[in-house]
């Protein structure tokens, strides 16, 4: 039997036009795709990538032993329907819509959960109704696609106001006074593909993220990242991450989140979470049920996730931080990176990301690189609970 195959497709690589394109979630999409492509690698598959045309150079500059398809950005989705039947695999990065679609396209081939699974968990509001009713600590939320309809003084200020169908900090806002929301509804219902917006109740506390990788159902390997935040002008913007986090208290809540995930069925591959905590507890706010940019740092230091996605390593749901040593850190070099030209320099430079020793050095890494990205913590990022070393 030879090498199995493996279709990676990332939406913005492989659609990338300078001419129109937003050149801030290029550096993100680069660094992700790289690293997958790392990692398969390294779980010894053949390895297809999509790339639009102005992009195959670059990735072609690290990657001389990788199949790359350059395919036509307008025909996206009709492209990966042609590639799915030669491979084995697809890993697909994408937003919510797009990534519903692709899951479809290639059924039982996704390494990800099922279609239904990724449809549901892909909504901004039907997946923390899921995940409610798995036991699941969710903040207060509610849905409209009409400003004038949103019921918005059942929620205590402030409020998150978000598309239900978007991927990233894109159109995310935090408001503060209930008076002045709805135009910030109505800002995000424009962005929304299916012109709704969802509003949450605001959770203090720490910004993270959990990735679990999960396969038969069972969770196998779980980190939980810190993420650096801002929040600047009722923007929501994101920086990078530092993983993972050890703390006793941190890692419970992080199991104890994903034991709960598995009232759902057919989960599968990489999912992330994106999670607020306090000394309340921790609360989810929002499901990934793809590879996301935390996975980058989880790859530096643990090289074979790809055999753990692909079901050859089956770990027992297993904490990074047990696993390795250090700290991983991935941080966007410059604040808005739209006025580099350069998309292939942006493409391969543009994310810094690497491993420290300790917490204290990570961080120290992320102010060399980019000392704007802790300027506007809605947190303390030095505090005493996030550097724990207690065991667990």
């Amino acid at each position: 039997m030879g090498m199995p195959s493996i279709l990676i497709t990332e939406y913005f690589v492989s659609t990338f036009n300078p001419y129109i394109s937003e050149h801030n979630l290029l550096a993100e999409a680069c660094g992700m795709v790289i690293s997958l492509i790392k990692t398969f690698r390294a779980s010894s598959t053949n390895i297809m990538v999509t790339v639009s045309r102005y992009l195959a150079n670059t990735i072609k500059k690290i990657f001389a032993n990788v199949d790359i398809v350059v395919i036509d950005e307008d025909k996206y989705l009709d492209e990966v329907e042609l590639l799915k039947d030669l491979v084995d695999f697809v890993v697909a990065i994408a937003p919510p819509t797009h990534l519903v679609a692709i899951a479809e396209i290639v059924k039982n081939k996704f390494l990800g959960p099922s279609f239904n699974i990724v449809k549901s968990l892909s909504n901004k509001y039907d997946s923390l109704v899921i995940l409610r009713k798995c036991g699941i600590d969710v903040p207060r939320t509610l849905i409209c696609s009409n400003s004038n309809e949103c019921k918005i003084r059942e929620l205590d200020p402030p409020v998150v106001v978000k598309p239900s169908m978007m991927a990233g900090s894109e159109c995310v806002y935090i408001i503060n006074d209930l008076n002045k929301c709805k135009k910030y509804v109505d800002m995000a219902i424009k962005c929304d593909p299916t012109r709704r917006a969802v509003i949450q109740e605001y959770i203090p506390g720490f910004h993270g993220s959990i990735s679990a990788i999960f396969h038969d159902g069972v969770p196998r390997l779980t980190s939980l990242n810190l993420q650096l935040i801002s929040i600047d002008d009722n923007k929501v913007r994101f920086y990078g991450n530092i993983l993972p986090l050890r703390s006793t208290r941190h890692v419970y809540w992080t199991l104890d989140v994903i034991n709960k995930m598995m009232c759902l069925s057919e989960l599968k591959g990489y999912i992330g979470l994106d999670v607020v905590w306090n000394d309340s507890g921790m609360y989810v706010v929002e499901v990934n049920p793809r590879f996301t940019t935390s996975g980058i740092g989880i790859i530096e230091l643990y090289p074979g996730l790809g055999r753990i996605i692909l079901g050859r390593e089956k770990p027992q749901n297993t904490y990074l931080g047990k696993e390795v040593s250090g700290y991983a850190y991935i941080v966007k070099k410059v604040n808005s990176m739209k006025h580099i030209i350069n998309y292939d320099k942006l493409c391969l430079e543009g994310l810094a990301y690497g491993i420290a020793k300790t917490y204290n050095e990570a961080i120290e890494r992320v102010l060399n690189s980019n000392p704007g990205a802790i300027k506007t913590l809605p947190y303390d990022i030095k505090s005493s609970s996030l550097i724990s070393s207690d065991n667990y």
